[in-house]
């Protein structure tokens, strides 16, 4: 995925809604979107390098909002699908 791409929030076990965390930067706290919402892929979290086992994670900008989730939770929907 490149900054810009168009993703879907896919936990993939099938639940109605997703959590999305905002970045420690913020103290906003989390919330929550349908899961297949949309979302556009801002870059890698800044802060993803703080524990090399962990999975990255991204920032997105989902409803006007800037959040992060793990990398495995989006989807990216290709330029055909459009």
């Amino acid at each position: 995925m490149k900054p810009g791409d168009l993703v879907r929030l896919d936990t993939g076990f099938g639940e109605k809604t997703y959590i999305v965390e905002v970045p420690k930067s913020s103290n906003s706290g989390q919330f929550s979107r349908p899961n297949g919402a949309l979302a556009i892929f801002l870059g890698p979290h800044a802060l993803a390098h703080e524990n090399t086992n962990a999975e990255l994670k991204s920032l997105i900008l989902v409803d006007g909002r800037v959040g992060w989730v793990y990398e495995s939770e989006l989807e990216e929907i290709d330029d055909e699908a459009r």
